[in-house]
């Protein structure tokens, strides 16, 4: 049997290579050797389909699995659809399906999926000019003081910029040295 991370590699490969028949024929391969992997999401087809620039199979992989049963990976899902309204420059629906994904992760009650879902929608509510709210959104998203791990650094470094953008110098210093 032939593992699930050779096949997501090899079909990777053959996407930039432009080999999109192949590519798709490898996710198919793992689909059916791998049916109920925890993974399907992230080695499923809709990467592929990005790489050949259609979006609208990618939008439909990705919402029949926001539709599923399998939890962590329909907020994957949700994520993904997020990007995908990004690189369209879609900010509304961008928007819209991180406030779903938040909703996702809550009902998961899984503290890293949870901030990863806020810190998402900050990121979105500073690029449409809504600095209330991304404020908001990078709170929600940031650990408490010394709680900080490395994967955090992302999240601190976005407060420190919404801080700065909203002319709040004295808590852009504070991010500086906290």
């Amino acid at each position: 049997k032939v593992s699930m991370n050779f096949l997501h590699l090899r079909a990777v490969y053959a996407a930039d290579q432009g080999k999109f028949d192949e590519a798709l024929s490898f996710m198919d391969r793992m689909a059916a050797l791998y049916p109920n992997s925890p993974h399907y999401v992230r080695s499923g087809r809709s990467p592929v389909l990005i790489t050949m620039d259609d979006l609208g199979r990618a939008e439909l992989e990705l919402r029949a699995i926001v539709a599923g049963e399998e939890e962590t990976e329909r907020v994957y899902a949700a994520m993904g659809l997020t990007g995908l309204y990004l690189t369209q420059g879609m900010l509304q629906m961008a928007k819209e399906e991180a406030q779903k994904c938040i909703e996702l992760a809550e009902s998961l009650g899984d503290p890293g999926w949870v901030g990863m879902s806020h810190f998402n929608k900050a990121c979105i509510d500073r690029l449409t000019g809504d600095l209330a709210e991304a404020n908001r959104q990078v709170n929600l998203a940031c650990p408490d003081v010394g709680q900080a791990q490395i994967y955090d650094l992302g999240a601190l470094h976005l407060k420190a910029q919404i801080a700065l953008e909203m002319g709040r110098m004295e808590d852009f210093e504070k991010q500086l040295v906290g």
